[in-house]
């Protein structure tokens, strides 16, 4: 039964007279990790990075030259995006191999989501931000400049301390620590990795947990 249409036949709707005063808007309020992620991308613009996008299912074999892929998609329609990203860099530098032929230097970024696993086994989805430069001049000291920048924006305590991920030169990495917590590493891309991608010149990189940030906020 239509009890709203009939009382407004009952009334009349002629006899409705509208009370703009007793209209009340509200646009809602942004989810706190939402805020920070716009945030940090406009940081990262202001620092002259451009952004990419990759999607979260990717290519295997790309995650391989990184750390085995733990996550396949079953049935996938396509190798290329058959396996759930646990890193923004692998799609970053892919992005950036498509590109080498263009002026340097190539600074570029990405905001997305990857799922990750606990040691216990179970999945959680976290939010990162990382970045990546193409140049003969790209150094450890080049990526230690835009993390410093954006986490000196962001007004976040941090401390730098020695990194192993294989990805990078050895002694030419670090680790990004905020209370106590391990939420970023960054440095130069070993060569290796850069003969895998075709790379004719150094390449500087490095990615920060934005959820971790948000919560030591």
């Amino acid at each position: 039964v239509d009890i709203a249409g009939d009382l407004m036949v009952a009334i009349a709707t002629e006899n409705l007279q509208p009370e703009p005063t007793a209209v009340r808007f509200h646009l809602g309020q942004g989810l706190p990790l939402h805020n920070r992620v716009l945030h940090i991308s406009d940081l990262a613009r202001r620092m002259q990075l451009m952004e990419v996008k990759s999607f979260i299912l990717t290519d295997p074999d790309i995650l391989t030259r990184f750390e085995p892929p733990r996550l396949l998609a079953a049935n996938a329609k396509s190798r290329t995006h058959s396996a759930l990203r646990s890193s923004l860099q692998p799609g970053i530098l892919d992005v950036l191999s498509h590109h080498i032929s263009a002026p340097k230097p190539i600074n570029i970024y990405e905001l997305g989501e990857v799922v990750r696993c606990q040691a216990d086994g179970s999945l959680y989805e976290t939010f990162l931000w990382g970045f990546a430069c193409l140049d003969d001049k790209a150094s450890f000291t080049t990526a230690k400049s835009y993390v410093q920048t954006m986490l000196k924006a962001l007004k976040v305590s941090y401390e730098l301390r020695p990194c192993t991920e294989a990805r990078y030169i050895d002694g030419r990495a670090a680790t990004v620590v905020v209370q106590e917590q391990p939420v970023g590493h960054f440095g130069e891309i070993n060569p290796t990795l850069l003969a895998q991608f075709s790379f004719p010149e150094p390449v500087c990189s490095g990615e920060i947990d934005c959820q971790m940030l948000q919560s030591a906020a």
